[in-house]
């Protein structure tokens, strides 16, 4: 049985987690989470509409309702609608 990386990689290690926002936004927003602390993988899921995530020295990457993303280095990075206007 042929099994996705992300559920292969939660086999491989405990996993616990928790929400600590939901957000419910309208243009414009950005949201700017700092670095995260030892042992945390921040995670976003679009659950409606669509969004651009910015990593340090990355391109921006498009994304829409449906997707998870994890930054499993905890980097700072950025979410926005992509409108340019803060």
């Amino acid at each position: 049985m042929h099994r996705d990386v992300l559920s292969h990689w939660l086999d491989l290690m405990p996993v616990s987690g928790r929400v600590d926002t939901r957000c419910h936004f309208g243009s414009p927003w950005r949201l700017t989470p700092g670095s995260a602390g030892p042992l945390e993988v921040p995670f976003h899921v679009l659950l409606r509409g669509e969004a651009l995530l910015e990593l340090p020295g990355a391109a921006p990457v498009p994304l829409r309702a449906g997707d998870v993303v994890l930054v499993p280095h905890g980097h700072a990075h950025t979410l926005h609608d992509g409108s340019g206007r803060r």
